[in-house]
């Protein structure tokens, strides 16, 4: 939306215009109900007649992203791998007998070291303030807990 036209439909509701450089939408907890809806109406009529003057945000396509998985050993030393930077852990599980942990990634993201601890029940696990926990598996009697290491620097 252009300035002149948010200044215009804040005169017709008579609001003040906003007095800082940084906000150039009233912010909507300062209006009543009544004023927000009559705002947020208008540009939905805008948008419905294809006004190019509302900018709207586009989430990035399906296309930008995609699922990588690794493989980490059964150890408990930390394991460290190369990993797009942003992404997020999804899942760890067992598949064909190695355990593996997928990763949504965004396309074209800089590699960067990561790591990751495999951790049994009984058995040791590192200062848990550091640690995100990913997930839990079972493989026959053994449950494992698979922890991305927050405390590294590299």
């Amino acid at each position: 939306m252009k300035e002149t036209e948010l200044k215009k439909i804040l005169e017709e509701l008579g609001l003040e215009e906003p007095k800082t450089e940084e906000t150039k939408y009233p912010k909507l907890e300062n209006l009543s109900s009544k004023q927000a809806t009559e705002i947020v109406d208008e540009m939905f009529e805008k948008i419905e007649k294809g006004d190019s003057s509302i900018e709207l945000h586009k989430p990035k396509s399906q296309s930008d992203y995609t699922i990588f998985k690794y493989s980490l050993d059964i150890s408990p030393k930390i394991q460290v791998l190369g990993i797009p930077y942003g992404a997020r852990m999804l899942k760890a599980d067992f598949q064909g007998g190695e355990l593996c942990i997928w990763a949504l990634v965004e396309k074209g993201q800089d590699i960067v070291p990561r790591g990751f601890h495999v951790c049994t029940t009984g058995g040791d696990v590192p200062d848990p303030k550091n640690l995100w926990h990913i997930s839990t598996v079972q493989a026959g009697p053994m449950v494992y807990h698979i922890f991305e290491d927050n405390s590294l620097e590299f």
